[in-house]
């Protein structure tokens, strides 16, 4: 059984099509029999999820962070206002 970690930004539900293929590559990696864990950030809250697919494993991993929002007419990023 292969061990595999992957590293992304923000992971679903938050919106990012990183977070959406980590997350489906991850599945079949462990479909295939693989002990995957996927780790990024959420805007909501810190948790671990476990799935079982086939003889593999996925850990999603989320920690909470702050999102960013960037102005349209500039390229410069700072953190959103926190969410209460």
């Amino acid at each position: 059984m292969t061990r595999l970690v992957y590293l992304c930004d923000w992971l679903p539900p938050d919106f990012g099509a990183v977070g959406q293929y980590s997350l489906l590559f991850a599945r079949e990696r462990a479909a295939q029999g693989d002990d995957v864990v996927l780790a990024g950030l959420s805007s909501t809250a810190d948790s671990v999820a476990e799935e079982r697919l086939g003889q593999g494993r996925l850990r999603i991993v989320r920690r909470r962070a702050v999102t960013y929002g960037c102005a349209r007419r500039t390229r410069s990023c700072s953190p959103a206002a926190p969410r209460s």
